[in-house]
């Protein structure tokens, strides 16, 4: 769909409005000053309508628009422009279309974001119109995981940009997940996912699929036991939880799939297999004093090193958010001298 056209009929219809106030007997001041108010207050309807027009035709929940007050300036600065251009007996009509034709592409650019970040593959075709300069001519064609520099538009820039989507990451439904990773990070993670899918589902394995997909910020893996509890001074039935953002560190220092991620990443020769991964839980679980290591603070936080079976060195961090909740830092297995310091330290 293409909503120029839209853009067109909204800058033809404030002109009038724009050189009513330009011809008034005021000072230039008092001119950009009501022009100002009038732009923005059509403008951020205008915005409004193209935003929810776009999530429509991607078939995505519209959510509180945030872009336009980000105009603010590019309006004070139209203001004076047209009031300027007008004192030189200059045409003001171009100039006012390009804020709308401007305001368009924030719109879409936004609307773009939010389908995306709902797993809608909404798709940006730029088409030049008669004859166009270099840039616009390389910019032409269809864009997919559009960035905000693929809306761009010089001065009188008159290109079409035409929206489309769909529901679906792949048109079935049964393999419909709402992620919230980017292309790139998905791509990374789907050798973990299979991973996580190669046994029985378990409470720690299906919410370490719900966080890194992005479905859930949290998700709760079990709770304490009265001696757990007791070593890592919290109440008992304390939840154990793992956060989006510490499922998210694990990956990008490859303890489930042995490769980390982006070339800040770090490789793990020893990455968790699906039982170590289901055991992070249990380990937690099974704190007591001659497991478990009191580490430093951080952030306020209390942490703690807990050991699991001595055969896998696999170890669990977490932390004590409260005296009703502990967190999962990380998990992975440890060198075996590692492995014999930690004891040394909790026996000594």
């Amino acid at each position: 769909m293409d909503f120029h056209p839209v853009a067109i009929d909204t800058a033809s219809s404030i002109l009038p409005a724009v050189k009513y106030i330009l011809g008034l007997d005021i000072s230039p001041d008092d001119k950009e000053s009501r022009i100002a108010k009038v732009i923005n207050l059509i403008g951020s309807d205008f915005y409004t309508q193209m935003f929810d027009a776009n999530s429509q035709v991607f078939d995505s929940t519209a959510i509180g628009t945030t872009d336009y007050s980000q105009m603010t300036d590019q309006i004070d600065n139209l203001a004076t422009k047209l009031v300027r251009q007008h004192a030189l007996s200059r045409v003001i009509d171009p100039i006012v279309q390009e804020f709308y034709d401007s305001a368009l592409g924030k719109a879409q650019e936004e609307a773009f974001r939010n389908a995306i970040s709902l797993d809608k593959h909404p798709t940006l075709t730029r088409t030049v119109v008669g004859k166009c300069c270099e840039w616009c001519d390389k910019k032409q064609g269809t864009y997919t995981y559009p960035k905000g520099e693929d809306f761009a538009r010089h001065d009188n820039c008159d290109c079409l940009f035409t929206t489309s989507g769909y529901n679906s990451r792949n048109g079935v439904l049964n393999n419909y997940v709402k992620h919230k990773n980017t292309p790139a990070r998905q791509e990374h993670l789907v050798p973990t996912l299979e991973k996580l899918r190669q046994t029985e589902p378990t409470e720690t394995t299906v919410a370490l699929s719900q966080v890194l997909e992005g479905q859930r910020k949290e998700a709760k893996i079990g709770n304490l036991h009265s001696d757990a509890a007791k070593t890592l001074g919290v109440n008992r039935k304390t939840d154990i939880k793992i956060t989006r953002s510490a499922a998210l560190h694990m990956d990008n220092s490859g303890h489930f799939s042995g490769t980390g991620f982006t070339v800040n990443g770090h490789d793990d020769s020893r990455p968790l297999t699906t039982k170590n991964i289901s055991d992070i839980s249990k380990i937690v679980k099974g704190a007591n004093r001659e497991n478990t290591l009191i580490g430093r603070k951080k952030y306020g936080n209390q942490r703690f090193t807990i050991l699991g079976n001595a055969e896998d060195r696999q170890i669990v961090i977490v932390e004590r958010t409260s005296r009703k909740e502990i967190n999962i830092v990380t998990s992975y297995k440890v060198s075996e001298s590692r492995c014999e310091k930690y004891i040394k330290e909790i026996q000594g």
